[in-house]
């Protein structure tokens, strides 16, 4: 299985897909919202190739032929922006730490 950025890589579930920001391995992406409006929009959005954003998230890390992927959080809506406040980076900063664990060793948390 292979994840992959940019909108040709969308899919009816996964939305926008990237490196957090000050990564090189831990990755998050946008999943199909889950009010009825939203997924509507996403429906459009993906039709039309527009780059799908949500405010729900998935935060994995991509181990490679290794170690395979490991799926450190989901952030469902509402509440996935918020995980880039600061009140919120000691957060992330514990899972860039598990992420460069598994990405380097393969421990999982």
């Amino acid at each position: 299985m292979e994840i992959h950025a940019g909108p040709d890589a969308e899919t009816a579930v996964l939305g926008r897909n990237g490196l957090n920001a000050g990564s090189t391995i831990l990755s998050h992406v946008h999943m199909v919202p889950l009010g009825t409006a939203e997924a509507a929009r996403w429906k459009e959005n993906f039709r039309k190739k527009r780059g799908n954003k949500s405010d729900r998230y998935l935060f994995y890390v991509d181990g490679g032929p290794a170690y395979g992927f490991l799926l450190l959080a989901i952030i469902n809506d509402p509440g996935g922006h918020a995980i880039w406040h600061k009140s919120n980076a000691d957060l992330r900063k514990k899972w860039l730490d598990m992420a460069e664990q598994f990405y380097n060793q393969g421990i999982v948390p």
